[in-house]
């Protein structure tokens, strides 16, 4: 009896570590669901709204481009894998896709900060372009260019926001398929947004050139003190 009253501590250890690993196994799996969940619902209430928004547009088409093939396939390979991946991972966790590469690479709560800026980029994007949303590279005649909400950061806030969503889940859950599907949404999106500007750019010139030399693309430019702003030497 007392053998069975005065377990090792090791044991115990182990237990408490157990418990721990599956509440964190549960709320992983709760998140990317709630997550993946969200862009399902929200994403043809938003699509409907946006369209319309056009209603009684000639849609005269002004400038456009073929979208790049590679890039959009990638695009959607990425975005695909993300979202039919965090639904798998939710319904079992278990699949060989889901192999964690490393456990140092798990990052709970940089993970959930990063799906929250994700999906808030990219509804503040797409209701920041409004009627200009579209997914492909062309200018209509309604079109105007768009320098406000989270455009005045970045040239291409709703691909940053994807790409958030992308690392978030990764770092949630390290497995292979959430990398390949960050790589492929980040090489993709970065062709997209390369032919987005060359229709932006014959259509509005030196606006968005001026536009494009202070906006970083994906990212905010870090700002340079101006030299003629800085205290004079000493002396």
């Amino acid at each position: 009896m007392l053998v069975k009253r005065n377990r090792p501590r090791a044991f115990e250890q182990r237990a408490g570590l157990s418990f721990l690993h599956r509440m964190t196994h549960s709320m992983v799996r709760a998140i990317l669901a709630a997550s993946a969940g969200a862009h399902v619902v929200l994403w043809p209430a938003m699509w409907r709204f946006l369209r319309r928004t056009q209603h009684g547009w000639s849609k005269a088409v002004i400038v456009s481009t073929a979208a790049p093939r590679i890039g959009l396939a990638l695009s959607f390979l990425g975005y695909a894998g993300w979202l039919l991946g965090s639904l798998g991972y939710a319904a079992n966790p278990r699949w060989p896709f889901f192999h964690p590469l490393s456990p140092r690479l798990f990052w709970p709560r940089a993970g959930l900060g990063l799906l929250f800026i994700g999906h808030g980029l990219v509804v503040w994007a797409a209701l920041s372009l409004g009627p200009s949303f579209g997914l492909r590279p062309r200018i209509i005649a309604e079109h105007r260019l768009v320098r406000h909400g989270p455009y005045r950061f970045v040239r291409h806030p709703l691909y940053t926001g994807l790409h958030a969503l992308d690392l978030g889940t990764f770092v949630l859950a390290p497995c292979a398929l959430f990398l390949l599907s960050l790589i492929a949404a980040v090489v993709g999106n970065t062709m997209r947004a390369r032919a987005e500007e060359r229709v932006l750019l014959a259509r509005y010139g030196d606006a968005y050139r001026a536009y494009a030399r202070s906006v970083g693309r994906f990212l905010p430019k870090v700002r340079r003190f101006n030299r003629r702003c800085a205290p004079p030497p000493p002396g």
